[in-house]
């Protein structure tokens, strides 16, 4: 038996890493590259390392772009370190509550509003997380969270709700024109499944999604969101806050 375990892990990890190749592939060419000088910088699509959802064999695998430095000096040693070794997609925050395990992970370069302080000062990176790999080790089924491009800032587990849920921060345009995909640009909440199925918008388009209340007792969502009302591309008290009502039970957009 052991003598086939090898070649099927093999196969396996193989299937994983075409699959990932071939959306890299696509998304590349599709993207249009900004020109730079030489700075040291580079841009590069990438696979973040795999999350772990709580008591499930599911595996969620970051895929985006980095740019940024292509060393970064260790700060005891004053050594060269690969930026491969260095960066990472998400930041986790623990936000376990009534005996229920759960997890925030936030983008720290794209999400303004995360208080964990970014693993690199100032401005020297950008991530851009364009889309989730949902992959189930058990069952070896894999399958993207959505088809086409996104820019995902954060998600969470949600384990409190009569279903579990994923919810999503997800900004869909370069509203303000600064070349960057930030919680600047407005973020819309998304939802899906637990296993990354069934992905729906919540919020509405052009508008800065702020928080939603959960109100058990009829298992919906009321979901608060800013619009540009002065259409200045900033979101602040000059504009206006409106609310949309979702519910879980049988959902749609807001």
């Amino acid at each position: 038996m052991k003598k086939y375990l090898f070649p099927l892990l093999a196969g396996s990890f193989l299937c994983i890493m075409l699959f990932c190749a071939f959306f890299l592939f696509n998304r590349q060419s599709e993207m249009n590259e900004k020109k730079r000088a030489n700075t040291g910088k580079s841009k590069s699509l990438i696979i973040g390392d795999p999350i772990d959802y709580v008591n499930s064999p599911v595996m969620i695998f970051p895929v985006g772009t980095y740019e940024g430095p292509r060393v970064f000096k260790d700060k005891l040693t004053g050594k060269d370190i690969s930026s491969a070794n260095k960066v990472g997609f998400f930041s986790a925050r623990d936000i376990s509550s009534n005996g229920t395990v759960a997890y925030e992970y936030s983008n720290t370069c794209a999400d303004i509003y995360d208080e964990k302080p970014k693993d690199i000062a100032n401005d020297q990176v950008n991530t851009d997380v364009q889309n989730l790999i949902f992959y189930n080790r058990k069952t070896n089924e894999k399958y993207y969270l959505s088809d086409s491009a996104l820019h995902i800032t954060n998600f969470s587990f949600k384990t409190n709700f009569q279903k579990e849920l994923i919810m999503y921060k997800i900004i869909k345009s370069d509203y303000n024109g600064d070349s960057l995909f930030t919680n600047t640009d407005g973020v819309v909440l998304y939802m899906s499944d637990k296993e990354g199925k069934n992905f729906l918008q919540l919020s509405p388009d052009s508008a800065q999604y702020l928080e939603y209340t959960y109100y058990q007792d009829v298992n919906m969502l009321l979901v608060k969101s800013m619009v540009d009302k002065n259409k200045d591309k900033k979101f602040d008290m000059n504009d206006e806050f409106m609310y949309t009502k979702v519910s879980l039970s049988s959902p749609n957009k807001g």
